[in-house]
């Protein structure tokens, strides 16, 4: 009985002894599980604003994952980490780099903290969490890479610019508000910045003081007169100006000039319209017959190789600046090959001489050129409305009681020639002007009344017109 009772009780302590080291067990089972990873349970990280996803994802329920990693932008000088512990009492520490940060959490509390002055490269956060002066068998690791900084953007320098336009005009009543721009060269300079001003700033206003380059400056007349508008880029320093002028404007006018030519088929003639008054600048359209001509928006019309059908009324249509409009017109006459009829003698004054330009039926020729030559010089005059050109002998340094000869041609289709025999003692007084006194061919400053005139018609092209039987002589 005795035997039997102390075999119960010494197989009691046993198992209370097994029990008891069961439980150690347990219990240092517990701890060891019990590692750093369950004190924390979520942690993020973001960098400029923007969250930064680590690799891998962490986890409070897989011990393995004790370190992550993120990549930051170079212009990322700084990330902020926030971390979450799930227990009560909880010391979670940061070192980096200086001085680490702490701070003890409360279950399901939440740390956001920021670590600065990141390095290009790889930088090393490590996250320490203990709970009543337990730590954790590892820290948390972070490797944070930030990246290289890019390659700086060349500069591109500012080599040129202008003011846009470079004149204005303005009118209190009918146009008193315009623009200027600032053009910079190259296209894709850096600074394509400008500065503005206007000196003096009580004739005009402008809506802006700077601007970039291409954007219109909003120019407000304020009153009569005169101001400079100065454009300078803020790189390079180039400056350019738009001069202004407020005032009563005149209406816009044309005039074309010649207002009639001539032309032998296969000549050229040019138009040419010149524009006053309104608003410049001047737009310019020409038109035949009231049908606009494609691509004639010059100031200048030239018609080549002139045919037949060019024949007709050329009109050119000014439009300003402000929209209004002013037209004028030239008059083209073809004439075939060999149809001029020319002929020249001593003038009605005795300084002068006149060749005349007719078609075959005696009709004037205005606006075509005739040259005329005597003494070895050259002057090419245009036939007026009457087809006369005149000549000032006087302007050749023609010596006294000479015989000269002058030759006028005509598109070299038609050629005159005159003989005349100088009797004045001083022939340079014919440079200064016709002389009142005497009369044609008489006296002894005049052209000799008595003087041999020969004319001589030729046809370049063809013989279609005849030559005179005789030669007057005038006197």
């Amino acid at each position: 009985m005795h035997l039997k009772s102390r075999l119960l009780r010494s197989g009691f302590l046993m198992l209370l002894a097994c029990l008891a080291g069961a439980m150690l067990l347990a219990l240092a089972g517990g701890a060891q599980a019990a590692g750093a990873w369950n004190f924390l349970t979520d942690a993020t990280l973001t960098a400029n604003g923007v969250g930064v996803p680590l690799n891998p994802v962490f986890t409070s329920q897989d011990n393995t994952v004790n370190r992550s990693s993120a990549m930051i932008p170079y212009s990322a000088t700084s990330v902020t980490i926030a971390v979450t512990v799930g227990v009560g009492n909880c010391d979670v520490t940061v070192t980096n780099v200086g001085v680490p940060q702490q701070k003890n959490l409360n279950a399901n509390d939440t740390w956001y903290f920021t670590v600065s002055n990141l390095a290009v490269g790889a930088n090393t956060i490590e996250i320490d969490a203990s709970v009543n002066a337990s730590p954790e068998d590892a820290p948390f690791t972070i490797t944070v890479t930030r990246a290289a900084a890019p390659p700086s953007d060349p500069t591109i320098s500012v080599t040129g610019f202008i003011v846009s336009p470079d004149a204005m005009s303005l009118d209190l009543k009918t146009k008193s508000v315009d623009h200027v721009v600032g053009i910079i060269t190259p296209d894709d300079a850096t600074n394509k910045n400008i500065y503005w001003s206007v000196s003096p700033d009580s004739i005009v206003k402008l809506s802006a003081g700077s601007s970039a380059a291409g954007t219109p400056i909003v120019v407000t007349a304020l009153k009569n007169g005169t101001a400079t508008i100065t454009g300078t880029t803020w790189e390079g320093n180039h400056s350019d100006t738009c001069a202004v002028t407020v005032g009563n404007l005149s209406p816009l006018s044309a005039v074309v000039s010649p207002s009639t030519a001539t032309a032998v088929s296969g000549d050229s003639v040019t138009f040419t319209a010149t524009a006053s008054g309104g608003t410049p600048p001047y737009a310019y359209q020409w038109a035949k017959s009231g049908n606009a001509i494609a691509g004639a928006t010059e100031s200048a019309f030239t018609i080549g190789n002139v045919i037949s059908g060019d024949a007709g009324t050329y009109t050119c249509t000014v439009t300003d600046d402000a929209k209004a409009t002013a037209s004028a017109s030239g008059t083209l006459n073809v004439v075939s090959s060999g149809s001029l009829t020319l002929t020249a003698d001593p003038a009605s004054d005795r300084c002068k001489l006149t060749a005349t330009l007719k078609d075959p039926f005696g009709n004037p020729i205005p606006g075509y050129t005739v040259t005329i030559s005597c003494n070895n010089k050259f002057e090419k005059k245009t036939t007026d409305q009457k087809g006369n050109v005149e000549w000032n002998t006087g302007s050749n340094s023609l010596t006294s009681s000479t015989i000269y000869s002058a030759t006028a041609t005509a598109g070299g289709f038609a050629t005159a020639t005159v003989s005349f025999t100088t009797s004045y003692e001083s022939a340079s007084e014919c440079i200064g002007g016709v002389s009142d006194s005497g009369t044609r061919g008489g006296g002894d400053k005049g052209l000799n009344a008595t003087a041999l005139v020969v004319v001589v018609v030729a046809l370049a092209a063809t013989g279609l017109i005849r030559l005179p039987r005789t030669a007057r002589r005038r006197g």
